[in-house]
């Protein structure tokens, strides 16, 4: 998940019984995003090992990336936090690669699904909470403040 644009962060987060996450304490790591079509190799790095799944990798100076992603990220280790039976690793983005437009894998609630029609404006755009209307609210329990920057 995005974390920052400046410096550009971004997070991951890893159950701590998992592989990845006994090799990627302050060590630098990529994240691939996988096409619709790549959901098999998805269970593979889920720890569902698919026979017929072979892995190509694009060397990099940073860390490898998955051959044929959708769009792949390097990072170098920027912070690493408890999150309970998580860790959340920070990763300052070195490189960012994208292919030609294709719809992104995405998993939820333990299925894959696909993105839905596309919505013609984005709907923070019109809120007060957006960058671009110059003001930030900030919440607290029982009121709303708005603070001018």
């Amino acid at each position: 998940m995005a974390v920052s644009l400046q410096p550009p962060l971004i997070a991951v987060s890893l159950d701590r019984r998992s592989k990845a996450c006994r090799v990627l304490d302050r060590r630098s790591f990529a994240v691939s995003i996988l096409s619709q079509s790549e959901h098999e190799l998805a269970l593979h790095f889920a720890g569902q090992p698919q026979p017929d799944v072979c892995v190509e990798w694009v060397p990099n100076r940073i860390a490898p990336t998955i051959c044929g992603a959708l769009a792949s990220l390097t990072c170098t280790p920027w912070a690493t936090y408890d999150g309970g039976d998580h860790i959340l690793y920070i990763g300052e983005v070195q490189t960012f690669t994208r292919a030609p437009a294709n719809a992104p894998l995405l998993f939820h609630q333990g299925a894959f699904h696909r993105i839905g029609p596309q919505v013609a404006d984005l709907p923070w755009h019109v809120t007060l909470d957006s960058p671009a209307a110059g003001t930030v609210w900030h919440t607290y329990p029982h009121r709303v403040k708005k603070k001018t920057p």
